[in-house]
């Protein structure tokens, strides 16, 4: 199912992370770099398929099949940029295959790459990069991003779900840096 089980976020963090349960399914490292990078900037689509049938089998291992899943929003843009949105189109896939529920609740309205910034400068950046467009009428969500890195993301829009009245948070992400 993952092969790091939980990510290092929520295994050393004693800070507030909003994330009840953070699953990354891949360590980012050797040739998961490259599948990464085929999918999310050389836009190869069919393994969006691949994808979303992995996170499909952890919801469906945690018996998670009626909790809505919240995509994190790209960079304002984004689209017109690179021609598509890798987590869009997963969320799509996970919808259109599975049926689970896809609520596209968040926006992104920062511009800056997170990858281009310190932990610090990401941390910042999150906090005031993304807004609730309306509120979750959930108990729990599930977040799903492609990579953790340092979690100022994730953490992010948990904490605007939770500030909303979501009381559980889960994230999978597809890669971990760590």
């Amino acid at each position: 199912m993952s092969e790091i089980k939980i990510c290092r976020e929520c295994r050393e963090n004693t800070e507030e992370t909003y994330i009840d349960s953070c699953f990354p399914l891949f360590l980012y490292a050797n040739w998961k770099k490259n599948l990464l990078s085929k999918w999310k900037i050389q836009g190869d689509l069919i393994l969006t398929s691949l994808f979303a049938d992995c996170i499909a089998k952890v919801i469906q291992a945690k018996g998670w099949e009626n909790i809505p899943i919240v995509p994190v929003p790209p960079r304002p843009f984004k689209f017109y940029t690179v021609g598509y949105d890798q987590i869009d189109s997963l969320a799509n896939a996970l919808h259109f295959t599975y049926r689970f529920k896809i609520c596209k609740v968040l926006k992104r309205i920062s511009q800056t790459e997170q990858k281009t910034l310190s932990l610090k400068e990401r941390i910042e950046n999150t906090q005031k990069g993304y807004v609730l467009k309306k509120r979750l009428n959930s108990n729990s969500a599930i977040l799903i991003d492609d990579i953790i890195t340092t979690g100022a993301t994730t953490r992010a829009c948990a904490k605007l779900l939770k500030d909303s009245g979501v009381k559980t948070v889960y994230c999978i992400s597809l890669f971990s840096a760590s």
